[in-house]
């Protein structure tokens, strides 16, 4: 279809051979109507529920925590802030109804609690973190109510409460049972020269500029 030429143009086409393609086979376009390529994701789907979800990899490669990474490099913010999620319509788990996995126990990988927190880390620098640790849980560093102010009702709050193992966001209540007892701590290395520019304008898109940076990276690697 190609064949280079050793003087002038370095390509000469064949044009009924090589001619503008449809969209419609485009490998995206082809997951929405071909059986076959939906055949394909479906399964893709299924294994990935497997070993995501239920937590059915044992091999490497093929772990939840394999499968979780892959799933939340597929995670981005748009700028109308609406999240693309591995368990929404358009994710890597499509209509799984899985809210929340639940409890993890390294152990079901032969991993332990000391291998995921360096799991956590790395994931947190591979999603483009500057720092990130893990500390315990200080209770006096959560807020005793969420403010969630209404209109009409500008005021309004909502407690965080603690009842055994509820883990749960209600229009009442907030319950974060104490067994969470670990935070994951992320820095964001900000532009230096613009934050020099302080109180100027470009401080603020420096700021801004981290702190888009971290919801994306933070909401990913969590």
């Amino acid at each position: 279809m190609e064949q280079s030429r050793s003087a002038g143009f370095p390509y000469q086409v064949d044009p009924d051979r090589l001619k503008a393609m449809s969209e419609k086979f485009t490998t995206f376009s082809l997951n929405v109507w071909s059986p076959e390529r939906r055949q394909a994701l479906a399964e893709a789907e299924n294994v990935t529920f497997k070993n995501l979800v239920e937590g059915r990899g044992r091999i490497p490669d093929q772990t939840r925590l394999d499968y979780a990474l892959m799933a939340a490099s597929w995670t981005y913010a748009h700028s109308d802030g609406v999240t693309y999620r591995w368990d929404g319509p358009s994710g890597m788990v499509r209509g799984s109804g899985m809210g929340s996995l639940g409890q993890w126990d390294p152990a079901d990988i032969d991993m332990t609690w000391e291998d995921a927190t360096r799991a956590v880390k790395h994931a947190s620098l591979f999603f483009g973190a500057s720092l990130a640790g893990v500390a315990e849980l200080n209770p006096l560093w959560m807020y005793s109510e969420h403010f969630a102010p209404q209109q009409g009702e500008r005021e309004r709050t909502i407690p965080v409460l603690a009842e055994g193992d509820r883990y749960e966001k209600t229009d009442d209540a907030w319950y974060i049972p104490p067994s969470l007892n670990r935070v994951i701590a992320l820095a964001f290395e900000e532009d230096y020269y613009a934050i020099s520019n302080s109180p100027g304008r470009l401080a603020s898109a420096a700021t801004g500029n981290g702190y888009s940076r971290f919801f994306r990276k933070a909401y990913t690697a969590m």
